[in-house]
């Protein structure tokens, strides 16, 4: 019954008859993701990346930190170094590049395709000029699965792009068309990062992790298959209209910021990257949401009886300062952490103007 009530709450959403922020907030104390943690392997080519064509700036860079904390399940001695980057004048969505030094490392999703499972699949982003990004991005080495392809999605009407980063990172790149985008006043050129995708293998388990058990409500639903042939997800042509995706978009406040979506596909099946989404891997590394009190989050997902749930560790973590931690591996490997920090949580840090 629950979910049959939070789809038609997303159909509602969808087409304009009620809106997110009417929503409750979430009842665990969880808000929105706040940043992603991207391990690289050259962290100034990335920086310079998304200074020059994503137009973001440095919020803070760190090189050459100790593990001694042990912010990371590694080594104490191990070194690395990190830089926090945002959109200007945005107040989340932020990205913090981390190298792992003198480490052996694999990109945790190696060669993957769209449709293979496990640890995190793409960052999302709007852009101002989808064609201009694609070429701009081209130009440093980076790919797709397509060129920019022109979608209806309901009563939107979207241009997307699939973009191939390096250490096997993928950002999907979104540019409204229909109707005019509004409230986002800072994309200048590319946008905050606002939605995370993980391609899953066993949607009723993420679903029952996120909706039932951290208490997230859906912002969006969707099963549809392909129309015609090509494709931005790299389905084969002589089977993109037979493979059904199932989509679910899901928040702390049933909205579309800060918001994780599951991806599942039925009639295209694949590897799966689940055991490797832990550090030093390359790749998407960690989501991290912001909670009000994580003794009590920690409670509640040992009395669900949720696997995998780490230990609350406190460790500096510019430029919030001291913060409390608690990481918990979910159904499909992706890495979660909590962070209970009151700069994390109410935005007090913006991207410099």
């Amino acid at each position: 019954m629950k979910i049959i009530t939070q789809i038609i709450f997303s159909l509602l959403l969808a087409h304009g008859t009620i809106s997110a922020n009417e929503s409750n907030t979430n009842t665990l104390g969880i808000a929105g993701w706040r940043e992603s943690v991207i391990s690289v392997y050259d962290i100034e080519q990335w920086v310079k990346t998304f200074e020059d064509i994503y137009g973001w700036t440095v919020i803070d860079a760190k090189r050459k930190l100790s593990n001694t904390h042990l912010t990371w399940n590694l080594p104490p001695t191990v070194e690395y170094s990190e830089v926090l980057m945002g959109n200007k004048g945005a107040s989340t969505g932020f990205i913090r590049f981390v190298k792992f030094h003198d480490i052996n490392q694999q990109q945790i999703r190696p060669s993957a395709q769209p449709w293979e499972s496990g640890g995190y699949f793409d960052l999302n982003f709007r852009t101002k000029d989808i064609f201009k990004t694609y070429k701009e991005l081209q130009n440093v080495g980076w790919q797709g699965y397509s060129e920019p392809l022109s979608y209806t999605f309901g009563r939107f009407e979207i241009y997307e792009w699939l973009a191939k980063a390096p250490d096997g990172v993928i950002m999907m790149k979104t540019q409204r068309l229909k109707p005019k985008l509004e409230g986002w006043p800072n994309l200048k050129k590319t946008s905050r990062s606002f939605n995370s995708t993980q391609i899953v293998s066993d949607m009723d388990s993420s679903l029952y992790f996120y909706q039932e058990v951290l208490k997230f409500g859906v912002y969006l639903f969707d099963e549809s298959k392909g129309k015609g042939e090509e494709n931005i997800l790299a389905l084969p042509f002589n089977i993109n209209e037979q493979v059904k995706r199932t989509v679910y978009i899901l928040s702390p406040k049933s909205d579309n910021e800060g918001s994780i979506e599951l991806l599942a596909f039925d009639g295209a099946r694949g590897r799966d990257f689940s055991k490797n989404g832990h550090e030093p891997n390359l790749g998407i590394l960690t989501i991290r949401f912001p909670v009000r009190d994580i003794q009590a989050l920690k409670r509640h997902l040992e009395s669900a009886r949720i696997p995998n749930i780490g230990v609350i560790k406190k460790f500096p973590l510019q430029p919030y300062g001291l913060v409390s931690s608690l990481i918990v591996i979910g159904p499909s490997g992706e890495r979660i952490e909590f962070i209970e920090s009151d700069s994390f949580f109410n935005k007090t840090i913006n991207a410099a103007l």
